[in-house]
């Protein structure tokens, strides 16, 4: 347990990440909404086939999906957005399933500014500028909250954020890629 006094998914992952030495560094979504038995594959990922950064994806063949219509429809508009503006190939930079190695935390995290939910895919997209290895893997996801305790994410509201830093990040990125 780690208390983080400030608010945000990014502060809290980035602080943990950077007071804690290891080979892998790890996070998933306290929800638990993807299968842990992918984890296995998420960390071979890094340690043995050598890539920087493995995600879980919802949109791979493989994967197994359980979400609303509505959320589909979101994370399928953010998808399109995210590779127009930014060109990325990186097929669902928001899942809440990832592992990077040590190399990517020291060189990709100061880099990441966001301290909110857009912080993951800030990381992926910096990452894919800077030619790091990314390997997306099939995940079991199903969003439990749906059904039970309906979440407390305002979703047209955070996909209006998510494209608001998308368009900064791009400036960002213009500037030092021109």
């Amino acid at each position: 347990y780690l208390y983080i006094p400030k608010k945000g998914k990014g502060i809290a992952v980035k602080t943990a990440w950077k007071k804690f030495p290891a080979d892998i560094y790890i996070f998933m979504d306290a929800d638990l909404a993807t299968d842990l038995n992918a984890l296995p594959k998420l960390i071979n990922t890094i340690k043995n086939e050598n890539y920087d950064i493995a995600i879980g994806s919802r949109f791979l063949k493989e994967s197994k999906v359980k979400r609303s219509f509505l959320r589909k429809i979101i994370s399928f508009t953010y998808r399109i957005v995210k590779k127009i503006i930014i060109n990325s190939k990186i097929s669902d930079a928001p899942c809440g399933f990832k592992a990077i190695n040590q190399k990517t935390l020291k060189n990709i995290i100061p880099k990441v500014k966001n301290n909110g939910w857009f912080f993951d895919s800030e990381l992926l997209i910096l990452a894919e500028y800077e030619n790091y290895l990314i390997k997306e893997i099939p995940v079991k996801w199903a969003d439990i909250r749906e059904e039970n305790d309906k979440s407390k994410v305002k979703i047209i509201s955070l996909g209006w954020n998510y494209f608001k830093n998308i368009l900064k990040l791009k400036k960002r990125l213009d500037k030092k890629y021109e």
